[in-house]
């Protein structure tokens, strides 16, 4: 799982958080593993507390690869444009999370992506939306192979005293306190031709996508969870093997595999992403 990474990077160890907080550990190794939200939201709070650092959830956009966002994530990889394909992760959004509402919209001053994230019983921490923010600009710049600049970049969160690490994760005009937490991006980088684009990964990323949340918000799992799974579960392995290589050379390695019948891609989120 990706916030384990980015956990790590502050010299925390997760093994011993997550035991602190009755939270399963083991349970990252689940393709179908829920964490409730009031549940991540106890683990910001204690992550801040340990490292002292309440600008920590940046740390997401170091470690984003398409497996973050699981079979959502290969779906975008496989689109034309980053514009098609953050469409595609507004319509996946639920395997993602169920606890974020996730728009993408095209504004007078470029393409919006919003964010809302809710709590249970506990309010989000500024954290968990700062995270997905990052999450997703470097997600761009992972599928792009270039660092984009977002034209501006909206936090609900008060100005923090020290802007250094947002101004190193976004690169962009900052705006705190803002209505909603959203990057907003230049059309011609939304609309730019992915590396990654391939038509016949898309429409079966497509349908892997539509089978994954039939099959888990329709159905009772297994205490394995078995009955929610998707029939492919090999994205720790794959995006090793990956790991440095170039995006167009994934996607067509990707389309060969599943021309030649394997399925190497997963719906997995590991907690050691490349």
């Amino acid at each position: 799982m990706g916030i384990v990474k980015a956990l790590e990077m502050d010299g925390l160890d997760c093994r011993v958080l997550f035991k602190q907080l009755g939270l399963d550990y083991t349970a990252l190794d689940d393709p179908d593993a829920r964490f409730p939200q009031d549940s991540m939201t106890r683990l910001w709070q204690r992550a801040v507390e340990l490292s002292g650092n309440p600008a920590i959830g940046l740390n997401m956009g170091k470690v984003v690869r398409p497996a973050s966002f699981h079979v959502a994530g290969y779906a975008l990889m496989s689109s034309n444009t980053l514009a098609e394909g953050f469409q595609r992760l507004v319509r996946y959004q639920r395997i993602i999370a169920e606890s974020a509402d996730l728009s993408f919209r095209l504004l007078d001053e470029g393409y919006a992506l919003i964010l809302t994230v809710h709590g249970d019983h506990l309010p989000p921490t500024r954290q968990s939306a700062e995270a997905s923010l990052a999450c997703a600009l470097g997600l761009c710049g992972w599928l792009t192979g270039r660092t984009l600049h977002p034209v501006k970049v909206l936090v609900q969160g008060a100005e923090p005293d020290d802007l250094e690490p947002y101004k190193q994760a976004f690169h962009a005009p900052l705006m705190f306190n803002a209505p909603y937490d959203a990057l907003i991006f230049e059309r011609a980088d939304m609309e730019a031709p992915l590396p990654t684009a391939n038509e016949a990964m898309a429409l079966l990323h497509d349908r892997f996508a539509g089978e994954y949340l039939a099959r888990f918000f329709r159905k009772p799992r297994d205490p394995q969870g078995a009955a929610g799974a998707v029939p492919v579960a090999a994205a720790g392995r794959a995006e090793a093997r990956y790991r440095g290589a170039d995006p167009a050379f994934v996607a067509a390695h990707f389309a060969a595999s599943f021309a030649g019948g394997g399925h190497e891609f997963s719906a997995t989120a590991r907690r050691h992403p490349p």
